[in-house]
């Protein structure tokens, strides 16, 4: 299959920028920020970068381009996510960024230790939870681990009980 010439790829990029930003439609603008998933990274993640800055007013829209990090496994999605998590202006941006972390293919151990951190030190009890759930999707050795310590530890009991359910869905799945 042919490389698209950069041309087009940058006339794509600027046409997807402007209709995540401009568009009246919100499926549209939901669409283009899906359209940045089949870009090539290196022109992607700048982009992505320049939209979550922007402070999207649709939450729905900048749930979707946060989304799309997903698509790029890499420390360069791993920091955007991370980022968004501990301080978008919107909790449920921060939350989306925070279940986006678990499906980061890239570290798993960093971000297992980036979902406890957050679950321990977020000041929101739903991020805080959201990491928790996150925990038990993380492909890496030791959310048990983590897991249990919540249990054990953490002040807030919704987050021991989230922590609780976690464990027994991970279990159930034989990864404990």
């Amino acid at each position: 299959e042919p490389m698209p010439n950069s041309t087009l790829l940058d006339n794509l990029r600027t046409a997807l920028l402007e209709l995540v930003r401009r568009s009246k439609d919100p499926d549209v603008r939901q669409e283009a920020a899906e359209g940045f998933e089949d870009q090539p990274a290196e022109r992607a993640l700048p982009a992505i970068a320049e939209l979550l800055a922007d402070g999207l007013d649709d939450d729905d829209v900048a749930m979707e381009v946060v989304e799309t990090l997903a698509a790029f496994p890499g420390k360069t999605s791993f920091d955007l996510l991370l980022r968004t998590a501990e301080s978008h202006p919107r909790l449920q941006v921060q939350q989306e960024a925070v279940e986006t972390l678990g499906e980061n293919e890239s570290d798993g151990e960093e971000a297992l230790e980036a979902l406890a951190r957050i679950a321990w030190e977020h000041g929101n009890e739903d991020v805080r939870l959201e990491a928790v759930e996150t925990l038990g999707h993380v492909h890496a050795g030791g959310a048990d681990a983590a897991l249990l310590r919540l249990i054990w530890e953490h002040p807030d009991p919704d987050v021991q009980s989230e922590a609780v359910e976690t464990l027994g869905d991970l279990s159930g799945t034989g990864a404990v």
